[in-house]
């Protein structure tokens, strides 16, 4: 009897040593992918918009606070424009605390290509762009805003986002 105890109680310390290491390891494997390749992190508290911004934009950027090794990608509700003329008034930025650089491409929802920014870093911002084409009067439901995202050091590719939005083209 005594012997089987020790056995049971050797296969139990056994098992819990290695589900211990298989935690350790995989929490180690995990620290080290998201450092090399940072998670997305989308937000929901509202900045501040003023001036002819709220002219353009309805509902203000939404970004989250950035924390280490993430990306902040802002999202917006509605984006108002123009109708008829190319330069627009609308606020894009990459928000400072992010880690990597920013290239912010406009589409509609029928996948035709508005707008595409040069890079953004960290704590930039355009409050002005120029469209690539004249959008008539309308509503456009699921334009879409894609962040792409590279590292500072390297330029390569990191993760990104696609966020979709209301057009008010007035």
């Amino acid at each position: 009897m005594k012997t089987q105890l020790l056995i049971i109680g050797t296969a139990v310390v056994l098992t819990v040593i290695v589900v211990f290491t298989a935690v350790i390891l995989g929490y180690t494997l995990d620290k080290n992918s998201s450092t090399s390749t940072p998670m997305l992190q989308i937000g929901s508290s509202s900045t501040e918009v003023s001036g002819d911004s709220l002219k353009a934009l309805e509902g203000s950027g939404s970004v989250a606070e950035v924390l280490p090794g993430t990306i902040s990608i802002p999202g917006y509700d509605t984006i108002k424009m123009a109708g008829g003329q190319l330069d627009q008034t609308v606020r894009l930025y990459n928000p400072a605390g992010n880690v990597c650089l920013f290239l912010v491409t406009m589409y509609l929802p029928d996948g035709k290509e508005i707008y595409r920014s040069d890079i953004l870093r960290p704590g930039e911002e355009l409050n002005s762009i120029r469209l690539t084409s004249e959008l008539d009067p309308g509503t456009y439901k699921d334009a879409l805003l894609v962040y792409s995202c590279f590292s500072k050091d390297t330029l390569q590719s990191m993760n990104g986002a696609t966020v979709k939005f209301t057009l008010e083209v007035i």
